[in-house]
Formats: C-alpha cells, sequence, structure tokens
C-alpha cells in the first residue's frame, strides 16, 4: 500500500471548445509508503470519455509507475464518480518484469489517493 499525490496537473482541451470527448489529463505523482518516504513518481495520461466539467466524468488512462528496481504499467477507466476505481497492472522491467495483477486507487482528496497494488 502507498499514498500517491499529484505533483503537477494538465488539462487540454482538445476536439471541441469547452469540456468535451476527447480532451486529455496528463499529470505527474510522488508515490509515498504510509509513513512517507519517498518511494518513487507516477506519470499518466488520461483521455476524456464523458462528463461536463474538469472535475467529473470518465476517463481512460495510462500510468507509468518509477520505483525502485523498476518501471510497472497500469491501465484503466478512472471515474471521478467512484471512490475506489481498479486498474490493470499490465508488465513492467526490473523486478516488475512480466508483472500482472490489480491496482487500485482510493480517493483520499482531489488529489491524494491511497494506492494498493496487488501483483501475481
Amino acid at each position: 500500500m502507498a499514498n500517491e499525490k499529484f505533483t503537477k496537473t494538465v488539462m487540454q482541451d482538445v476536439g471541441e471548445k469547452g469540456v468535451s470527448m476527447g480532451d486529455r489529463f496528463v499529470f505527474t505523482s510522488e508515490v509515498r509508503d504510509l509513513k512517507g518516504g519517498q518511494l518513487g513518481l507516477g506519470v499518466g495520461d488520461c483521455v476524456r470519455l464523458s462528463g461536463t466539467s474538469d472535475s467529473d466524468g470518465q476517463f481512460n488512462c495510462l500510468q507509468t509507475y518509477h520505483l525502485a528496481g523498476g518501471d510497472f504499467m497500469t491501465s484503466g477507466i478512472f471515474d471521478y464518480a467512484q471512490k475506489i476505481n481498479k486498474w490493470a497492472i499490465m508488465g513492467g522491467t526490473g523486478r516488475y518484469r512480466a508483472a500482472t495483477g490489480e491496482a487500485d486507487f482510493t480517493t483520499l482528496t482531489t488529489d491524494t489517493f491511497a494506492d494498493t497494488f496487488r501483483f501475481r
């Protein structure tokens, strides 16, 4: 289990002016253990599927985690209406080579999440 906090976010208006399908949300995050120690960082890229504002709707996301010993990738639907979002773990490098499993992201605040990674 880890805590993750956005360090930088960018919303990009793509296509129709204003909030619409296809808009992008790009972010960086810091990943810390439950005592606050630095574990690594995350970078993500999401494409809007639905919603009417910057703080609602659904996004299709791909996120890479860079931690000690290697990187791993996750992907899934982020739904602002859900307290917990579940994504697939889709492989990695180093100690995460060929990793699979599931990542759960529990929303704590608008920019902070409790992450649980279950590797198989």
